[in-house]
């Protein structure tokens, strides 16, 4: 790598790279760069590559490759690199083309992700969403034949429309589609410390509380929150807690159980909040809240 005298800021590292990406774009293929909202409403500079006539665009944020330009790599290389990841990720979709302005082609293909209603106020204008508490489910592209699960694409209002689709009648699909697509999982979440947050760790690792503690996600640990929203997934979790429990939302991709017995709620919203303020990546973050599943109800509740 060749390491250049003088680094550029960010914003003339986003310019350069752009130059750079334009004359290195591969023959029969285009290139465009968006400012890109994404999870609560974050804004990325977005470089998106497809091939002509397709509707398969991988999207790479330059916000992601600063790091390796100030680590020596120059804004030429960065370019071939992103391009490199582009081009074989269109590889790895190329026989899974896809018409998406045709509902009964791509219907079950719908997945959801679910994120903080107030923290995404200028993506949800764009996009149908079903509001549950302070949550908001959106709804996307799941390509999981071609073992891309996590590189997802959100369904804008603007093709619902073309569908003639409600965000009603995206749920229904979403609820039938994505189990399919992204399978929950549940586990303890004793097997995974070294992965946890630290204050996660403390109550685990107290004698004196001794909490049993699940994760819930889905098999690709890509918007697993989602899988709150499956249809009677909750229900079969009571049957194995014996009892209602708590859910606290560690991420858009993983929200964790404890059973009601084990939970104080006062307690576990300062562990969720001060875990948002110190671990988790902001565009990660789901909620402040903690959530209680009622069996009785069949629904959960913030706390």
């Amino acid at each position: 790598m060749k390491q250049e005298n003088d680094q550029l800021s960010r914003e003339a590292f986003y310019g350069s790279l752009r130059e750079e990406l334009l004359v290195r774009c591969p023959v029969g293929m285009e290139i465009s760069f968006q400012t890109i909202t994404k999870n609560n409403d974050i804004r990325l500079h977005g470089c998106l590559l497809r091939r002509n006539e397709s509707h398969i665009a991988p999207t790479l944020y330059m916000e992601n490759f600063y790091d390796l330009y100030k680590d020596g790599m120059s804004v030429g290389e960065t370019a071939d690199a992103m391009l490199k990841i582009c081009v074989n990720s269109l590889d790895d979709v190329r026989e899974f083309e896809f018409a998406p302005e045709d509902w009964e082609s791509v219907r079950k293909m719908i997945g959801m992700k679910v994120l903080g209603y107030e923290r995404n106020p200028e993506l949800l204008q764009r996009v149908p969403y079903i509001r549950y508490e302070d949550l908001a489910v959106v709804f996307i592209f799941v390509l999981k034949e071609a073992g891309i699960t996590g590189g997802v694409a959100v369904i804008t209002s603007e093709l619902s429309g073309l569908w003639g689709i409600s965000a009603e009648e995206l749920f229904a699909q979403a609820r039938q589609s994505a189990p399919v697509l992204l399978e929950p999982v549940v586990s303890n979440i004793r097997n995974m410390i070294g992965d946890c947050p630290e204050e996660v760790e403390e109550i685990i690792d107290d004698p004196e509380n001794a909490v049993d503690m699940y994760i819930l996600t889905n098999k690709s640990q890509t918007y697993g929150a989602s899988a709150l929203f499956y249809p009677g997934l909750l229900e079969k979790i009571t049957d194995y807690l014996g009892g209602g429990f708590y859910i606290l939302p560690s991420s858009v991709h993983e929200v964790i159980l404890i059973p009601e017995a084990a939970g104080e709620p006062d307690a576990l919203r300062r562990m969720v909040q001060e875990v948002n303020r110190c671990e988790v990546p902001e565009d990660m973050i789901l909620s402040d809240n903690v959530y209680y599943y009622d069996p009785e109800e069949k629904q959960f509740r913030i706390v």
